[in-house]
This record gives C-alpha cells, sequence and structure tokens, in this order.
C-alpha cells in the first residue's frame, strides 16, 4: 500500500511561491502524472492544485470565538481507481494523529454533499457526528428518505481522543 506522508502547506494556484491561507496537505502514495489521473486529468495550475498524488486531505487550524483551537478537515479526495482500498481512512487518522500532537482536539469538516454516501458512511464509520445548521435536527439517511431530491450538505465534528 502507498506510504501516507504529511507534505506541508500546499501550494496557491494564484501565487505558486506562497501558500494557501493556513492548508495544510497529507497525501497517498507518489504523484500521478497529469494524463494517467481521471479526476481533473487537466494540464493546468488548478489541476496540480487539487490533487497529484492518489488521494489528499486538506486541513486547516482555526480558532472558535473563544479562540479555542480546532481543526477543519477542507477537502479529501481519492483517484477512483483507488476508492474502496482503505485509502481515505489512512489519511483521515494521520489528521487525526496530526492535530492531536499539537494538542488540538476536536474536528470539523467541511460541507458533504446528502447524495455523497460513501463519504458520509465513512464519517460515521470513523466516529463524527453530524453537526447540522438546519432545523430540525434529521438524520441524514432520514432526512434524505423524507426529502430524496434535496441537496442538503451534512456537516460532521469529532472530539478526538487523547491516547
Amino acid at each position: 500500500m502507498p506510504k501516507i506522508r504529511y507534505i506541508g502547506k500546499r501550494p496557491s494556484v494564484v501565487n505558486p511561491g506562497s501558500c494557501v491561507n493556513n492548508i495544510e496537505r497529507i497525501i497517498a502514495g507518489e504523484e500521478i502524472p497529469q494524463r494517467q489521473r481521471l479526476t481533473w486529468p487537466g494540464d493546468n495550475s488548478v489541476a496540480q492544485w487539487i490533487s497529484g498524488s492518489i488521494g489528499f486531505l486538506d486541513f486547516e487550524v482555526c480558532r472558535d470565538d473563544n479562540q479555542q483551537a480546532f481543526a477543519y478537515l477542507r477537502l479529501l479526495g481519492i483517484e477512483p481507481p483507488y476508492r474502496k482500498q482503505g485509502y481515505a481512512t489512512k489519511l483521515i487518522k494521520e489528521f487525526e494523529r496530526i492535530i492531536l500532537e499539537r494538542q488540538i482536539s476536536r474536528i470539523l469538516t467541511s460541507s458533504i454533499k446528502i447524495e455523497n454516501d460513501a463519504v458520509l458512511s465513512l464519517m460515521e464509520k470513523l466516529g463524527y457526528t453530524e453537526s447540522l445548521i438546519d432545523d430540525p435536527k434529521i438524520p441524514w439517511r432520514e432526512y434524505r428518505k423524507r426529502h430524496p431530491s434535496d441537496t442538503k450538505n451534512i456537516f460532521f465534528e469529532k472530539y478526538v481522543p487523547e491516547r
């Protein structure tokens, strides 16, 4: 299985010499040439910025209104031929390890589309709980049954216990 590794701040599309805000990246495996990619196969800076390996996870350390640090999982992507092989789980576990090293225990995710069964189920499997903004708070599976055409986004949250 390809190695999971932290590569630090990701390069900016607009200004390649700088970093994008404080966004950091973890990757699975080595780089895949642009022409071999199924997602973002074009040869442009956006495609290179989005991926470049068989999988990646982007996160940012932020502060809430009380100045408490939390980790914000921004993006998670796996090239289609490598999906359902455990790479997303490994990336998330490495992310959790890194933030615990920094003494941060709270994680929030960016929005996940309600029709993305694979990611929603993965987040649940890894102990993340729904953090819905809307009222009433209905579990995503139930919400989807009641509103099959809705394209609602779901947020997840987790408190990672210290080891």
